[in-house]
This record gives structure tokens, C-alpha cells and sequence, in this order.
């Protein structure tokens, strides 16, 4: 299995383990749209850009506010700026999760000292 088809997979897995299923896949092999049974709606987006900057960022806040998405994560490959971190961490109105494709090759919570994670009620 190749690396990209990994990261695809372990995204697909920690989707599941949090209560979301695809429900809108774009053009793009690795862009889509999953919600779960709570009803919250976020946009996947795996990024193949050379360089992840303030302008690749922007971008994905167009796309975000034109399709109505108020959270998002992004799996990128190369690395990330300082500055683009910042904005991301500055956003009211968003919520952004970064990941980098080498944080996506294995899941961790499939480790064996890792303790099950179980979602509590309010």
C-alpha cells in the first residue's frame, strides 16, 4: 500500500472512530463531506500543495464559507509556516484541524497502550 493511500485509509479510520461517514465526495479523490448522528457537518481536505502558506489557507476559507463549513481538517504534506499556523489558531468563526501525512501513516489509537477513548455525555 502506498503512503498516500495510507494516510487515506487511517484519515477514513479516525473519521469512523469519531461518528462520521462520508456523505459528499467532491471531484477530487481526497476532498469530501462527512456528519455524523449529531448532526455536524465538516469538509475534508487532503492537501497536496508544495508549500501550505497564508494563501493556500485563504483558499480553503473561501471554499469553506461558500460551501457553508464551519469545521475542517486538513491533512497536509509539506510543511507548514509559522504564520499560517497562527492565522488558523486565530480563528473565531472556524474551527481548522491540521494534521501532517506523517502523523496520518499509523493510528495511534490502535497501540497497544493506548486506552480505549470513549466520548462522554455533557
Amino acid at each position: 500500500m502506498d503512503e498516500k493511500s495510507q494516510v487515506y485509509k487511517i484519515c477514513l479510520e479516525m473519521l469512523d472512530q469519531r461518528g462520521f461517514h462520508i456523505i459528499k465526495q467532491t471531484d477530487e479523490k481526497y476532498t469530501f463531506e462527512v456528519n455524523n448522528n449529531r448532526g455536524d457537518k465538516i469538509c475534508v481536505i487532503f492537501s497536496d500543495n508544495s508549500k501550505f502558506g497564508i494563501k493556500v489557507i485563504k483558499n480553503y476559507l473561501d471554499y469553506m464559507n461558500t460551501s457553508n463549513y464551519n469545521h475542517a481538517i486538513i491533512i497536509y504534506s509539506s510543511s507548514l509556516t509559522p504564520k499560517t499556523k497562527k492565522v488558523i489558531e486565530e480563528l473565531e468563526d472556524k474551527k481548522i484541524e491540521l494534521f501532517s501525512e506523517n502523523e496520518m501513516l499509523y493510528n495511534v489509537t490502535k497501540h497497544i497502550y493506548v486506552p480505549k477513548h470513549i466520548r462522554l455525555n455533557d
